[in-house]
């Protein structure tokens, strides 16, 4: 006869970690030494079972191809979307979204296009148009970009003077 292993505050601790790490049943059961009903019954009991966690709709792999090319992580994108992080990465990856941290030559072109998009534009409502941006992640790139020397004081003034407003707080 099997002994019963009793179920403990760290393993619903452990638990709940997995889940938002975007493992499988199969692969929480493997880990704590559990049936996969099992891990699937305490995940109701505990209400930590995602409902429909693994469909993706049209409009929210839109929504993260908008949120990563926007420069969210992985991490912010799976709270706005209500999903793992790990599950964020594995669809965006899926999908042919690379990870821009390791692809230099991708970041710098990107970099490049939003810059010139930001130069043409007449005004932040254009801004916000032309580059799909909200103010605040144009706002939070150009300070990125302006600490981090990729945009000149030149253009960081010009674009400050066309806007109408200071765009990037030092």
């Amino acid at each position: 006869m099997r002994k019963f292993k009793e179920w403990t505050e760290v393993d619903t601790i452990t638990l709940d970690r997995l889940i938002n790490q975007g493992c499988s049943n199969k692969m929480i059961a493997k880990m704590l030494g559990r049936s996969e009903s099992y891990i699937y019954q305490k995940k109701r009991e505990l209400g930590l079972e995602r409902l429909n966690s693994n469909k993706w709709t049209h409009k929210d792999e839109e929504e993260l191809r908008k949120l990563y090319y926007a420069g969210y992580t992985d991490e912010e994108i799976g709270d706005k979307l209500n999903r793992a992080v790990r599950t964020i990465y594995n669809h965006r990856i899926e999908l042919g979204y690379n990870d821009l941290k390791n692809i230099d030559w991708d970041e710098k072109y990107i970099q490049q296009y939003m810059i010139k998009q930001l130069k043409s534009a007449k005004s932040m409502d254009d801004a916000i148009n032309k580059t799909g941006l909200s103010y605040q992640t144009i706002q939070h790139k150009l300070r990125d970009y302006f600490v981090g020397n990729i945009v000149s004081k030149e253009i960081y003034e010009e674009l400050k003077t066309k806007f109408g407003r200071r765009v990037v707080r030092i």
